[in-house]
């Protein structure tokens, strides 16, 4: 059997032994993140930071394993965003709970939907660490669209089609269906659980290990965004997709990739030497007003602050200014220098983030020199 046939029949399988909804399980409505470590909470501060500014709506962090929340650290963030409940995705009552779907490690992508299946509220507003939203998200829980599907997703830059033909036939879905919608972009997703419980399931047995499915569909997709999408659809789920199309951030620069000693890897140095390089997205609320500014490229970074916010290609290709944006942009940076001050002395130095950050303030400084001799300006998107 073909890993196509395979998958499909497993799929298939699968969801006809389903559990059905446990009623009393899950109750209100709340937020919903997963950071652990200093790098993603530093990032969860700034989000948090911006969520308290409209909500006090409860809100619940995932997490996975000790490791990644120091004690001290988690009583620090119960006092500054109460209330927020702290929860250990890795406990064994959440594998007893669901024996059937079966995950290794929650290091990537797929704690995402595991993070909406745990949680104890009902109805979920879930974002992303490195996105902040510019209103309050609790209204979306009073929009007709959600009322009538109990599913709010929103799409990705329209040039991204990742999603094979081979995966949507795995999940029983005409090709020529979907690709005439966008791709999902899971920054930011709301949820009524209850409504929702088959799809919600198919999408963590999509992000699961039972016989490598993750690995599976990941090599056919952008890990777990359009797993939603294609579980929903194979579910027969209801979903309202927002019209209003995600526009890209970014700023003026050329990236000059450093490569990291002793590794594969590279990360990016910006400058305002080159032209407009998208590193996020501005998402929009049902009825086509800013909701979301999300860093899907280069995150918060206490090392090295990138500046992502400083202007926005529009659905023609006009690159706009983004001054309010920038500004708040500013602020979230503010938001982490305070998280470094009052948060940093309970992990570990981290000396190797510290040298890039060093490295990078390093060439920005040569290229500042280089714009000056050519402009007479030293203004940079970078703020070493």
């Amino acid at each position: 059997m073909n890993g196509e046939a395979f998958y499909r029949e497993l799929l298939q399988r699968s969801c006809e032994s389903f559990p059905a909804y446990p009623e009393g399980r899950y109750r209100g409505r709340g937020i919903v993140l997963c950071a652990g470590g200093p790098k993603h909470l530093s990032n969860a501060y700034v989000c948090l930071k911006f969520l308290r500014t409209f909500t006090d709506l409860p809100v619940e962090l995932f997490y996975a394993g000790k490791m990644e929340m120091p004690s001290a650290v988690g009583d620090l963030l119960r006092l500054d965003f109460a209330p927020i409940a702290l929860t250990d995705i890795t406990l064994p009552r959440f594998r007893e709970e669901h024996p059937f779907l079966t995950v290794r490690s929650f290091r990537g992508y797929q704690i995402k939907p595991y993070a909406l299946l745990h949680s104890s509220f009902e109805e979920i507003f879930y974002i992303d660490v490195d996105n902040i939203p510019l209103q309050s998200p609790a209204l979306l829980f009073a929009y007709e669209k959600y009322y009538e599907t109990g599913a709010l997703f929103w799409p990705d830059v329209a040039i991204t089609r990742s999603t094979s033909d081979e995966l949507f036939r795995v999940f029983g879905v005409t090709a020529d269906v979907l690709k005439r919608d966008l791709e999902f972009e899971s920054g930011q997703i709301v949820v009524d659980k209850r409504r929702c419980w088959k799809a919600l399931l198919t999408t963590c047995l999509a992000n699961s290990d039972v016989s490598d499915f993750r690995d599976y569909c990941y090599r056919h997709t952008l890990g777990d965004k359009d797993t939603f999408r294609l579980a929903f659809q194979h579910a027969g789920q209801p979903y309202h997709l927002v019209q209003h199309r995600a526009l890209q951030t970014g700023s003026r620069h050329v990236v000059i990739p450093i490569p990291i000693p002793f590794t594969t890897y590279t990360f990016g140095i910006e400058h305002e030497l080159g032209s407009f390089f998208p590193t996020g997205l501005l998402q929009h609320d049902p009825d086509g007003r800013p909701l979301f500014a999300h860093k899907t490229v280069s995150e918060w970074n206490m090392y090295l602050p990138f500046r992502n916010f400083l202007f926005i290609e529009s659905a023609d290709g006009e690159l706009l200014d983004a001054a309010g944006l920038a500004k708040l942009e500013d602020r979230g940076y503010g938001y982490l220098d305070e998280f470094r001050k009052r948060y940093m002395e309970y992990f570990g130095r981290e000396y190797f983030r510290e040298f890039q950050g060093l490295l990078a303030r390093g060439i920005i400084f040569f290229l500042n020199i280089v714009k000056y001799w050519r402009t007479g300006n030293t203004s940079s998107s970078s703020q070493p």
